[in-house]
């Protein structure tokens, strides 16, 4: 009886104390490299990883060059459709819609309180999670300002990104705002450049 009680508590101890697989690197969770879908499959998650790199952020201490190089171009292709009014929908590559793109690039480029309100509002109003909407917003306020942009605020805004989508109904992911979905176009080449590393 004995063995019996000392094979069932270190039986388990070890299945208690093990990390559960899915949140292994596996990419199971949103914070995690890309691995599944989310929402059906409508949203992918940004491909970001969490922990580890520059202040636990993923971003490695040091890039390589033709990555940095990825990422400015990244950059300068998003600054210009947003500003131009020329960013597609991810899912349907058609046109998103002015007021929402102009929106999206006050955001991204100057991150202004304005910016962070218009979008914010946007996103809660159509009924996305607050926290999760407003910490996006905030994670993505002037990504692009300075004319150059930090591969520490790539991951910030696509973890956000990622936990905004995780928290959606699928409602919402069928029929997401518009801001949302430049949100995606924009954030998505970013973390595509900075996942080449």
């Amino acid at each position: 009886m004995k063995t019996f009680i000392r094979l069932a508590a270190v039986a388990a101890i070890t299945l208690t104390a093990a990390t559960a697989f899915a949140q292994t690197g596996n990419g199971s969770d949103v914070t995690g490299p890309v691995g599944g879908s989310l929402g059906g499959g409508a949203f992918v998650p940004l491909p970001v990883a969490s922990g580890g790199g520059v202040g636990g952020s993923g971003a490695p201490a040091a890039l390589p060059p033709a990555v940095v190089t990825a990422i400015g171009g990244a950059a300068t292709s998003v600054g210009a459709a947003l500003s131009s009014g020329s960013i597609n929908s991810p899912l349907t590559g058609a046109p998103l819609g002015a007021a929402a793109t102009s929106s999206v690039a006050g955001l991204a480029t100057s991150g202004s309180p304005t910016a962070v309100a218009t979008v914010g509002a946007a996103l809660t109003s159509a009924g996305l999670p607050a926290a999760q909407a407003n910490a996006a917003v905030q994670a993505m306020a002037g990504l692009l300002s300075g004319g150059t942009v930090n591969p520490v605020s790539i991951v910030s805004a696509s973890v956000a990104f990622n936990a905004l989508v995780a928290a959606m109904s699928p409602a919402q992911l069928a029929n997401p705002p518009a801001e949302f979905l430049a949100m995606h176009a924009a954030l998505q080449p970013l973390a595509a450049a900075l996942s080449n590393r």
